[in-house]
């Protein structure tokens, strides 16, 4: 991996980005373009009016920081747009989205929000004939005592979180969305998964989760089931029937190996060991990464597609994180030769992106389109 180009523009804050796997190195763009202390990502993607008024269209209903939990906390919390009165929405026509932000598990500046670009590049035909609603995840971050405009504190419960702790935090707002939003929903005790309906007893709406960067690593995560608890007690959660993973971080030792000292220096590499310790601590890499996980039909009975989407252009992310979980995928029984219908099919793919690692999800053009494609092959009954 090659850092030259980093230092284009060091009033950009190259340091402090690539920390929250936010660097400009794609695109080197004037420091008056990117500002590395705004917090909210929809100020500098576009005019934020504009992008409003344009989601604003599409999906009327949003509900901002719902809590997950009880009592509330800042991070457990999430947004749901919706295109209509949910009541008017049917599992037998319409689908959920949810959306799991990347920021190497401890960037504040990657939110809920980050989903914004995505919403405004969704096909308006898609939204009113096959989504019944979208909802993006917050979750509590590890520490990032060196971020440059809103370091963490040792002393925030909210913001000094370890493995399993994002994955826990996921889960629960699924169990929320089943509860409330009618998300189909599984039992799980030991290592028995069971169907469990919604609040109404109904079986509930399938759903799409996509996935960037670490968000990616939490979707492999929830769906495996790594982190989750096993016999402590029985959870009940939803779960996919599809998954879109952009810039995944499925092998947290080869992240480090490929980021080695030798590779690109003491600095870089220094920057990539703290994001791995203060997600994970010192040990236990190789159970935490997805392609130590189990993918197959006693894991994960509802899901069917699975697209691996990673750009050339990523300096941040390497490619081989997508070609190794694709590879186990195949071992866990999934083709990655099928054709766009995946009825009685388990199909893993891999997409090609273009663009740097965060200009995917800052665009939003490429993520909708991902979308688009994998509602519509869910949806061939």
């Amino acid at each position: 991996m090659s850092h030259e180009g980093c230092m284009l523009c060091q009033r950009c804050g190259f340091s402090s980005e690539l920390q929250s796997f936010n660097a400009y190195v794609y695109r080197p763009q004037p420091c008056s373009s990117f500002n590395p202390t705004i917090v909210n990502p929809q100020a500098y993607i576009t005019a934020p009016i504009e992008l409003n008024m344009t989601i604003n269209r599409l999906l009327p209903i949003h509900r901002p920081d719902i809590p997950y939990t009880s009592p509330a906390r800042r991070y457990q919390t999430l947004d749901i747009w919706l295109p209509r009165p949910f009541s008017e929405s049917s599992p037998q026509k319409h689908v959920w989205i949810i959306y799991i932000h990347g920021g190497a598990w401890r960037d504040p500046a990657q939110t809920s929000a980050c989903i914004s670009p995505t919403l405004r590049h969704l096909p308006p035909t898609l939204i009113r004939s096959r989504i019944a609603g979208i909802a993006s995840i917050n979750y509590r971050l590890s520490s990032y005592p060196s971020h440059p405009s809103d370091p963490s504190a040792p002393d925030d419960g909210d913001r000094n979180v370890r493995h399993p702790t994002h994955i826990r935090d996921v889960a629960a707002a699924l169990d929320f969305l089943r509860r409330e939003y009618g998300l189909a929903g599984q039992r799980r005790s030991g290592n028995i998964w069971q169907a469990s309906g919604t609040r109404d007893g109904n079986a509930g709406f399938e759903w799409i989760g996509a996935g960037h960067s670490c968000g990616a690593t939490l979707l492999c995560q929830l769906v495996s089931g790594i982190g989750l608890p096993l016999s402590e007690h029985t959870i009940t959660f939803a779960r996919p029937k599809a998954l879109v993973l952009l810039e995944g971080i499925f092998n947290i030792p080869m992240l480090l190996r490929n980021h080695a000292p030798e590779k690109c220096g003491d600095y870089i590499a220094r920057i990539y060991r703290d994001i791995v310790v203060g997600a994970f601590g010192e040990e236990g890499w190789v159970d935490a990464s997805p392609v130590s996980g189990s993918y197959t039909g006693i894991e994960w009975p509802e899901g069917n597609l699975v697209l691996l989407c990673h750009s050339p252009d990523d300096r941040l992310v390497e490619g081989e994180q997508a070609s190794g979980m694709l590879t186990q995928f195949e071992a866990c029984g999934w083709e990655s030769d099928g054709s766009g219908d995946v009825k009685g099919a388990r199909l893993v793919q891999m997409r090609r992106l273009e663009g740097g690692h965060d200009w995917i999800w800052e665009d939003g053009r490429q993520i909708a389109k991902v979308i688009e494609e994998v509602v519509e092959r869910i949806s061939m009954k």
